[in-house]
């Protein structure tokens, strides 16, 4: 009865700690934001993962929105290359002694099952705020956790304003944010 006990709660924190989350990003304003963002684990900072930019890009850019048709992408590593703004690849970090290792949005290291992916979830997204020629309009730390420096679930920048939040909505859980 005592392993069935303990396997049952080994099973029930794996599924707690999951990447239980869609990471969604809506850009309502008229920024594109130029990004950073990725996942960690729960009690570490390991596994680590982060969307690596498309070759040739430098950065992983969203569109400007607008209060009437936001720009709108959803995340998950599998899922990645369908997005609005595709991630192909993702940097795997196992562990402290790991260097880390790019791995495609379809490999097996990060599949809906794999270690990485049930030990995970979204982090952080840190952006730059810039118009249409680059000029930047303000710097954002969104997230939670202590893995990727001092991070804020809301912040307020003097043309742009950044929200991060989780909901739950038809059983599916998400990871939000939002940029005004």
């Amino acid at each position: 009865m005592k392993k069935l006990l303990f396997m049952i709660a080994v099973i029930a924190a794996n599924y707690s700690y999951a990447q239980l989350s869609k990471l969604a990003v809506y850009n309502y304003s008229s920024y594109k934001l130029v990004t950073r963002f990725g996942a960690n684990g729960p009690s570490s900072c390991y596994p680590a993962v982060l969307a690596v930019p498309a070759p040739g890009t430098g950065s992983n850019t969203f569109s400007a929105g607008s209060p009437s048709a936001p720009f709108i992408s959803e995340y998950t590593y599998s899922t990645s290359n369908a997005s609005a703004m595709p991630v192909y690849t993702w940097w795997v970090r196992t562990s402290l002694a790991n260097p880390g290792i790019d791995r495609a949005y379809n490999h097996p290291a990060v599949n809906p099952t794999s270690a990485v992916s049930t030990s995970t979830d979204w982090t952080y997204f840190i952006f730059q705020a810039q118009d249409s020629s680059n000029n930047p309009y303000g710097d954002f730390s969104m997230g939670t956790g202590t893995c990727n420096g001092t991070l804020n679930t809301y912040q307020v920048g003097t043309y742009a304003e950044a929200e991060w939040f989780t909901l739950t909505s038809g059983g599916t859980a998400y990871t939000v944010v939002q940029v005004f």
